[in-house]
């Protein structure tokens, strides 16, 4: 099984079966320290027949500033890189990059059940509903991929109007 995508780069594939096994693991270890941790699969990966970067998404929120420093502490310590709030204020990004530079695992700490927290899982939510919201917003990345496929930043910056007009349809 392949998983992961080098830094910059964004390339989909189909949906692979093995992807929620590749989440409950992180989850596992994640429970382990923090029982009762609120954490859930997000982003492509988590959307059954769905075409993603085989980069799985995680979602962690947090409820005080407490609780963030020790999942941050948890999160660094156990090899994943913070990369801040590049695309979105309050959604703190941690990347896990294995060998060569191989970015599989992202995590999104937010505030639970804040506005990100709804918004990601109201777009998981949709895309496993509606099968033609999912096939037109799969087909649509296939297109960035092909096109923006050494520019991952160019990619996501690009998905934005798509996801957004989802958002707002529901």
């Amino acid at each position: 099984m392949r998983i992961g995508v080098k830094r910059g780069e964004a390339r989909v594939e189909k949906y692979n079966s093995c992807w929620p096994e590749l989440f409950n693991k992180e989850h596992r270890k994640f429970e382990v320290i923090f029982p009762g941790a609120h954490i859930v699969h997000i982003g492509s990966t988590s959307v059954p027949g769905m075409l993603a970067k085989p980069i799985i998404d995680i979602l962690l929120g947090y409820k005080s500033d407490q609780e963030f420093e020790n999942y941050k502490t948890y999160l660094v310590a156990n090899g994943y890189r913070y990369r801040g709030c590049p695309h979105e204020i309050g959604d703190h990004i941690f990347i896990f990059v294995s060998e060569n530079d191989i970015q599989t695992h992202k995590v999104h700490m937010v505030e639970f059940l804040g506005d990100l927290w709804k918004e990601k899982i109201k777009f998981r939510d949709i895309l496993r509903k509606n099968k033609s919201v999912c096939e037109r917003y799969s087909q649509f990345k296939k297109e960035l991929a092909s096109q923006y496929g050494h520019s991952r930043k160019e990619y996501t910056r690009r998905k934005g109007h798509l996801i957004e007009e989802i958002l707002k349809q529901r």
